[in-house]
């Protein structure tokens, strides 16, 4: 498996990701639709030339927990069969990579809550069921 580093136009991406951006069973999991443009940067574990998980990072100019440019940690995904691997930690030790040196503010599932206040984040909100979380640098 390697991690690759994408922006939507970058060659392939399309490819690797079009069969989960229309998949309904991923939207479902993720509890919205996978949004994408210029201003994320895509983290996509390939194995066998198939996309089997991806998480990205948005630019943000702020946000109500910090002033100042920043990212958003968005969509995080790994194919069931997948699970259990390692392949999301490998993921999210990318993103966290990309993400040095800068604020960071991310929405995520109820289960990930305890590894995001493992990695620094501290929850600031609750929207529904999902925490808002930020790490301040």
């Amino acid at each position: 498996m390697k991690i690759k580093v994408m922006k939507q136009d970058d060659e392939g991406f399309w490819q690797l990701m079009g069969p989960h951006l229309v998949s309904n069973a991923v939207r479902k999991e993720l509890g919205m639709a996978i949004s994408s443009d210029l201003s994320y940067t895509w983290f996509l574990a390939v194995e066998d030339g198939k996309c089997i998980g991806f998480c990205a990072a948005k630019e943000i100019n702020s946000a109500t927990y910090f002033k100042g440019p920043g990212l958003e940690f968005r969509h995080r995904y790994v194919d069931p069969s997948h699970r259990g691997n390692g392949v999301g930690k490998k993921l999210m030790e990318a993103r966290l990579k990309f993400a040095e040196g800068r604020n960071v503010k991310a929405v995520v599932i109820p289960d990930s809550q305890s590894t995001y206040e493992k990695l620094g984040f501290k929850k600031v909100f609750q929207r529904g069921q999902y925490p808002l979380m930020v790490r301040i640098v």
